[in-house]
């Protein structure tokens, strides 16, 4: 066995005074010491009070006087001198002559998160030309554990990784915009409401009515439309409904033309980060450390000795890491840290859970939109909650979410709870089955009125017409405008009863009147324009127009504009909106499936370390020893590559479901790249030709409903008329955001509130308003997820999960209004049995 530490010390003493061991200092070796605790050492005693205590620790300080060294292979990459290398030898001395603790050690050095590569046994080891085969290559032999060192790959590698999460802000900055653009779009809809509110009390003012009827019947349309157009100048330009509109839509112009650049300059960097950082590779530190040398083996020669020929053997330790999940080095502690990571008490047990990991959890794409749009979305709500309309239509909004992403809206459990409050109305709709808005009969107001006032002649109504009874207009809707040229291929649509009776003798629709009023002919425009457009109220019970008058606020005036092409060129517009939103969607789902790939990933390298730390410990020390000594590199690396690391490396099915993650995610990068570059354009093209109000069109290309007449039998397209009638001014704005876009820009006669199943258009009442499919993109990704979280919930579940917790406390750290319930897995309803 080795020489006892005394002996060991005088014959290094009895070399330096006999001249066999140069003073001069040599490469990985400490010029020796003469201190009077060696002299005192020598003559074997000791003087004054601690004089042995100081001169033991001096003599284990100095005990093979090993300092760091380089590589072998002209890297410039630097060794780390072990704890207890000064110790002595490893089968000798505690805690190296335990194989537990030498494992221990060296996955303290590389931290939690890689793969710890002990290169030997206490009783067998490694010289450092063999160790550095097994670390760093060794060209055509194909040593290498991780492949050949490549010194600038982790650079590029974290280039990579940098890239992904500038795109990831990008991403998160276009769902911030587009969430805070459907509130801009509620606050449009309060306007619009507002418009036809001031409309409605315009044509019911009687002052205004008595001047009217005061105007020459020529020019008493100009009165009108100049009046319109004032209310429209009030509620859509003077409170900037419009403008602040479109300063939303331009906001997602640069948030997607900005992930588009990045997209298109970060595309050869990312390609190649999947391709080349999907697989463990040697980590070093920042201080450029590859290898943890731990104890000495066999001779009182250090491993850097350049002038022992190989005949040096140490035990040491590198490190792998996967680059691809965002760890790049190691934590590198090795000196008297690691005795403090032990505690004072000698305990053997190195925490490695303890150690902090080198990187964060990187950005979660709808946690970052959320925490980015936080103030803005606030003020908006604040906003839409000053009026009584914007209070219904965000409850309605809300609740509309609720119902369709019920995963992504829910509220977390007491003891999950960390997300700010919900939204008002959020939670009950879903949770306690409370009806929402868009689940209630629109026509339930409608039907309750007709059940309260004027069921009965309703009734009535219909039975004559049963029976035979004639209509009392003998009209027929007009199939063209009165404006010549216009190149426009539109309509005029009747309501059901428009050729009934006069308007004041038609059956009421609001609760409380005797006959039709005009809130019920204003509640009919609504129905007919629908939500995205303004109803432009033409006339009332007691005063209208005829066609021809009535084109002249429809079609091409300082109202609205008719150009039917362009607006389906903004329809097919707005599709590259929908189609960014479905493509942001899918990234951000391939962004979760490699975090949670990531997560078991690192939890089944901290599970295997036990089995890997059995495996070298049963196998690794006889594979060392029977090897020839220029095998033993080739023989050690094939055993941790095939036996020890066939559970955690590149070939494992945690690194290869990591691989297949990354590769998706590229996929689906790459599908988002080409959605933003082609969506740009389009962009660029709604907001110069869609930001104004476009003359709306059916599906049946109606444009105008004409309601009812006022005072006589004369059809609307007679120059003696006087009918009341609806048209539209549509915004294509208001298509964005959907979950589908429509082809037509109004509902027309064709809206729910207009239907009876007879064919005809039906007379609706004032209809409870219904706001579109709104598409929201995490709530889609959220509840698109369920199969893929319950899968990752079965495979973590063999694991320990402290890797997943850290992870979770880390979101939390990064986005307190994150809410950590979502990452549960998911409630799977059972599936029924059976029908026998």
């Amino acid at each position: 066995g080795p020489p006892a530490p005394a002996a060991r010390q005088a014959q290094k003493q009895q070399a330096e005074s006999t001249g066999a061991t140069s003073a001069a200092r040599l490469p990985g070796r400490m010029a020796p010491r003469k201190s009077l605790a060696t002299v005192v050492v020598l003559v074997g005693c000791c003087v004054g009070p601690g004089a042995c205590a100081d001169e033991e620790e001096d003599r284990r300080a100095s005990q093979f006087g090993c300092t760091s060294f380089e590589d072998t292979q002209g890297f410039g990459l630097q060794s780390k001198i072990g704890p207890y290398l000064e110790d002595g030898f490893c089968a000798s001395e505690e805690p190296t002559n335990e194989w537990e603790d030498i494992f221990n050690m060296c996955s303290a050095f590389c931290g939690e998160g890689r793969l710890p590569v002990p290169l030997g046994t206490p009783t067998n080891g490694l010289n450092l030309e063999d160790m550095d085969k097994i670390c760093l290559g060794d060209g055509p032999n194909n040593v290498a554990l991780f492949g050949e060192y490549n010194e600038t790959l982790m650079r590029e590698c974290r280039k990579g990784y940098m890239a992904l999460e500038l795109i990831k802000t990008r991403a998160a900055d276009v769902v911030k915009e587009i969430s805070l653009l459907h509130l801009e779009q509620l606050k449009f809809r309060v306007v619009m409401k507002q418009a036809i509110e001031a409309i409605t009390a315009t044509v019911s003012n009687e002052e205004f009515l008595q001047d009217l009827q005061l105007t020459d019947r020529a020019v008493r349309i100009m009165k009108y439309k100049e009046r319109l157009h004032a209310i429209i100048d009030d509620n859509f330009y003077s409170l900037n409904a419009k403008p602040n509109l479109e300063a939303a839509m331009t906001r997602i112009k640069v948030a997607v033309a900005e992930l588009a650049n990045q997209l298109g300059r970060k595309e050869a960097i990312l390609r190649s980060y999947v391709e080349d950082c999907g697989r463990p590779i040697l980590a070093i530190s920042a201080a450029e450390e590859y290898l943890l040398d731990i104890c000495v083996q066999d001779s009182p020669r250090c491993l850097g000795d350049q002038t022992a020929n190989g005949a040096v053997y140490h035990v040491g330790c590198c490190c792998g890491t996967m680059p691809a999940t965002g760890i790049f080095d190691i934590v590198a502690y090795a000196e008297r840290e690691a005795r403090r990571l032990q505690g004072e008490d000698g305990d053997s047990t190195v925490d490695i859970g303890s150690i902090p990991d080198a990187i964060g959890i990187g950005i979660e794409v709808c946690f970052e939109a959320q925490w980015k749009a936080k103030s803005a979305k606030a003020a908006l709500e604040e906003e839409l909650r000053s009026s009584e309309q914007g209070t219904e239509l965000l409850r309605m909004y809300n609740e509309a979410l609720a119902a369709k992403y019920p995963i992504w809206i829910q509220e977390c459990p007491a003891d999950r709870r960390l997300a700010a409050d919900r939204p008002p109305g959020a939670a009950n709709g879903a949770a306690n089955g409370t009806a929402s808005a868009l689940a209630r009969d629109p026509l339930e107001g409608v039907a309750a009125s007709l059940a309260a006032v004027g069921a009965d002649s309703l009734e009535n109504l219909r039975g004559r017409r049963a029976q035979g009874d004639t209509t009392k207009l003998a009209c027929e809707p007009p199939g063209a405008t009165t404006v010549s040229g216009l190149g426009e291929d539109i309509v005029v649509a009747f309501s059901k009863d428009t050729d009934d009776d006069l308007c004041r003798l038609l059956p009421p629709l609001t609760d409380g009147e005797d006959l039709r009023s005009t809130i019920d002919l204003s509640g009919q425009c609504e129905a007919f324009c629908g939500d995205e457009a303004v109803p432009l109220l033409l006339g009332g019970i007691n005063f209208g127009f005829n066609h021809t008058a009535m084109d002249t606020v429809c079609i091409n005036s300082d109202i609205v504009t008719t150009d039917q092409d362009r607006v389906d060129q903004c329809l097919k517009n707005s599709e590259a909106f929908q189609d960014v939103d479905i493509k942001v969607a899918a990234f951000i789902q391939s962004l979760t499936e490699l975090n949670l790939a990531k997560i078991l990933y690192e939890s089944a390298v901290k599970a295997k370390l036990p089995e890997m730390r059995t495996k070298i410990e049963e196998e690794g020390d006889e594979t060392l020893m029977y090897a020839n000594n220029e095998r033993k590199a080739e023989e050690y690396s094939a055993f941790l590559r095939d036996q020890v690391l066939k559970s955690v490396g590149a070939n494992s099915q945690p690194a290869l479901n990591y691989k297949v993650a990354l590769d998706n995610m590229l996929v689906k990068a790459q599908a988002l790249k080409d959605s933003v570059d082609a969506a740009v354009v389009a962009y660029t093209d709604f907001l110069e030709n869609c930001g104004e109000l476009f003359t709306g069109v059916g599906p049946d290309q109606e444009y105008l409903l004409d309601l009812c007449s006022q005072s006589s039998l004369a059809c609307v397209e007679e120059t003696s008329a006087t009918h009341a009638g609806c048209c539209c001014g549509y915004m294509p704005y208001m298509s964005v955001g959907k979950e589908q876009t429509t082809v037509d820009s109004i509902p027309g006669i064709s809206a729910a509130s207009l239907r009876d199943g007879s064919g005809e258009a039906r007379v609706g009442g004032r209809r409870l308003s219904q706001l579109p499919d709104y598409y929201d993109i995490c709530g889609s990704v959220w509840q698109e997820s369920t199969e893929m979280f319950e899968d990752f919930h079965n495979d973590l579940g063999e694991y320990d999960k402290s890797i997943f917790e850290a992870w979770l406390a880390k979101l939390n750290a990064r986005y307190p209004d994150a809410k950590l319930c979502l990452f549960d897995p998911p409630e799977i309803p059972p599936t029924p049995a059976p029908t026998p």
